[in-house]
């Protein structure tokens, strides 16, 4: 039962801080959310709701790098593959009414510079998306210049989420996936 509330109540809170962030989501909102009990808060989280946050991220930093594995691996090309990647998050976004973005992103926009719990789970996700790309890429431009077009593309990944949700349009994250592979080329000449 313990085990029960406690995953629900990570997978409340992932989805409530990916939505409306951290600070807006309150300790009653995530057990009413999850079904957990009100009680049980102080046992399964004994370091309080900065703990809760960073086994959410622990936890949704999984969904997106096995997500990217998935995309990554589905095409001969890293750069359809890429772009495969970068339509699929602007589906997903454009379905939920701009709502579910990054699972990372929010909290880390709110957390990171203030809890080095939060901050350490935040990196280890950004860091096996990155691996994803780097793996994808290095066959064909090898391990160097495949981790400066990892950084590189995670970043304008990332911002063009971020562009898409305030705009409340995927044509940021269409005008990526449309110019990827010239991003790569250029970044693949990078001596």
């Amino acid at each position: 039962m313990a085990g029960e509330s406690r995953a629900a109540m990570i997978e409340a809170a992932s989805t409530l801080f990916r939505r409306q962030g951290y600070e807006a989501t309150s300790w009653r909102e995530i057990t009413r959310t999850s079904g957990a009990p009100a009680g049980s808060i102080g046992f399964l989280f004994p370091d309080g709701k900065e703990q809760l946050a960073a086994e959410a991220v622990a936890q949704v930093g999984e969904a997106p790098r096995d997500l990217a594995a998935s995309l990554l691996s589905g095409a001969d090309d890293p750069v359809e593959a890429g772009r495969r990647w970068i339509l699929a998050s602007a589906d997903v976004l454009e379905r939920s009414g701009y709502t579910d973005a990054c699972p990372v992103a929010t909290v880390a926009l709110e957390l990171s510079h203030r809890s080095d719990r939060v901050q350490v789970e935040v990196v280890r996700a950004y860091d096996s998306w990155r691996e994803v790309i780097v793996d994808r890429f290095a066959g064909r431009y090898g391990p160097e210049t495949s981790r400066t077009i990892a950084e590189i593309f995670l970043a304008a990944f990332e911002g063009a989420l971020l562009l898409s949700r305030a705009e409340r349009s995927t044509r940021p994250l269409i005008t990526l996936a449309g110019n990827l592979d010239r991003l790569v080329a250029a970044l693949a000449d990078v001596p």
